[in-house]
């Protein structure tokens, strides 16, 4: 897949991206990678303990899914799996705004 730099018109390939990792608070990680012309800095997302632990959950909630053979059940692991989803980018959200970097 082809990126484009917003900043410097730049275009690569996603495979020349390298996600890195940013200590914000004790218990707070940023995502980010930078273009490789410019260095222009794109924050991904971010993490906390909550959706740590939020992606164990689905982690093992996709296990459980393999498992089982009643519609019901996958229909109620997929509900839960994608409110965890759901919740890990509201605050990955929250996080972008907090930390927004001009």
């Amino acid at each position: 897949m082809k990126i484009q730099c917003n900043e410097c018109k730049s275009v690569f390939k996603s495979s020349r991206i390298k996600i890195r990792k940013k200590k914000i608070t004790d218990k707070i990680i940023q995502y980010y990678y930078t273009c490789p012309k410019c260095k222009y800095k794109y924050v991904i997302s971010y993490e906390d303990d909550e959706i740590r632990e939020n992606i164990k959950r689905i982690k093992e909630l996709d296990r459980e899914a393999i498992n089982i053979t009643d519609n019901n059940d996958i229909v109620n692991i997929m509900k839960k799996r994608n409110n965890l989803k759901n919740r890990n980018i509201e605050k990955s959200n929250q996080y972008m705004i907090i930390f927004k970097e001009d």
